[in-house]
């Protein structure tokens, strides 16, 4: 699946990606794969995208694996569409079914969603 976002990334020629969720996720690898792929990886795992923003000019879109709680997702959705940068999020695809989605996304064109073919395998975080 990653290579086929990264082939979607590829084409649009961003070259500068802001991790946007690391907070506690040091265990991530997200950023070393993007890095690996020769993109310029923005993050940090101290601050919290919701409360610090990140001059828009140092990325050209924002690639993350959002959280799964409704209420931090709402937040950040909004947020994304707030900052108008190009975005790419994994989360369930049966958000895209909730009023707070639809109400979330309901004047933006474009919106494209990407289904990946078989599971993802996600590793479970262990905090210190």
């Amino acid at each position: 699946m990653w290579d086929r976002v990264e082939s979607l990334v590829r084409k649009t020629g961003h070259k500068n990606i802001y991790e946007a969720c690391m907070l506690n996720s040091i265990l991530s690898k997200s950023p070393d794969y993007w890095k690996g792929k020769g993109y310029n990886v923005l993050y940090n795992v101290e601050w919290d995208f919701l409360e610090k923003d990140l001059d828009k000019e140092l990325y050209d879109c924002i690639i993350t694996n959002i959280p799964f709680e409704t209420k931090i997702k709402i937040k950040i959705l909004k947020k994304l569409v707030e900052l108008d940068k190009p975005f790419l999020i994994i989360m369930n695809s049966c958000n895209i079914y909730s009023n707070y989605f639809q109400d979330i996304f309901k004047d933006k064109e474009g919106l494209e969603i990407i289904h990946p073919r078989g599971k993802l395998h996600f590793e479970k975080l262990l905090k210190n």
